[in-house]
């Protein structure tokens, strides 16, 4: 017999001495083998245990090894006595998930600093040879924003909302925006105006809403603005009117 046999044949004639099935291990301290916090003769008695139960086997392979020995101590203490261990193992798992639902539910939103915002630019000039101060937009125009926040930030998420002179109050979602944010925080949204208005000329309504990246809605809503807001978190909201035309009124 080599080295390897020899080992294997002591691990056995070890394991085969351990307690019966029924004798199962306390949840407790199998959780704290399953972290390796178990050594010496409790680490033998545990294995020699495994070797012979397959529940305790099944318990340990469901354990998560980042839930610490006092996180089970609490869900525990928390439980009534169920009749069987496993009901009471997944009771122990639904406590500890609760009980981090509402530790999330208990953080404070994050607020969003205020945003000035500089444009809509792109436009083209109403008067040939005048400077486009006073503009309107035509399909192959390129609509840009630069939103600067009061104090920097980051991880946030733009929403652009369209809304018509023939159905107002009705907030149609646009196209998803790709922005670019810059170190300090400064937003620059730019998208062609054909694709974000389509081809129905006339007054339009156009609504930017600023969001925390990880609470805004997907799919983004459509409705009224009361509908849209219920279902924001933290938001700005700022809004435009523009004039959009087929062709710019020295070209017809």
């Amino acid at each position: 017999m080599n080295d390897d046999e020899a080992d294997v044949d002591a691990v056995l004639r070890r394991v085969s001495q351990g307690p019966a099935p029924d004798d199962h291990a306390d949840d407790g301290r199998l959780a704290a083998y399953g972290r390796g916090e178990v050594t010496g003769e409790e680490r033998e008695s545990i294995e020699r245990h495994l070797v012979a139960c397959s529940e305790c086997r099944q318990l340990l392979a469901d354990y998560d090894p980042n839930v610490t020995a006092a996180e089970v101590e609490l869900a525990q203490d928390k439980l009534p006595q169920p009749r069987s261990r496993r009901r009471r193992r997944t009771a122990v798992a639904a406590t500890l998930v609760a009980a981090a639902v509402t530790v999330v539910a208990l953080l404070p939103k994050r607020e969003l600093p205020a945003f000035s915002a500089e444009g809509p630019l792109g436009g083209v000039a109403r008067v040939r040879g005048e400077e486009p101060t006073n503009t309107l937009f035509v399909p192959s125009s390129h609509l840009r924003w630069l939103l600067r926040p009061e104090t920097p930030t980051s991880d946030v998420a733009l929403l652009v909302f369209v809304e018509t002179s023939d159905a107002p109050g009705v907030l149609r979602a646009g196209p998803t925006p790709t922005i670019e944010t810059g170190p300090s925080g400064v937003i620059r949204y730019e998208v062609r105006a054909e694709a974000l208005l389509g081809r129905a000329f006339g007054p339009r309504t156009i609504h930017l809403v600023l969001t925390t990246a990880d609470e805004a809605p997907r799919p983004t809503p459509s409705g009224s603005r009361d509908e849209v807001e219920r279902a924001l978190g933290p938001h700005r909201w700022m809004t435009w009117t523009i004039d959009y035309r087929s062709k710019s009124p020295w070209e017809e």
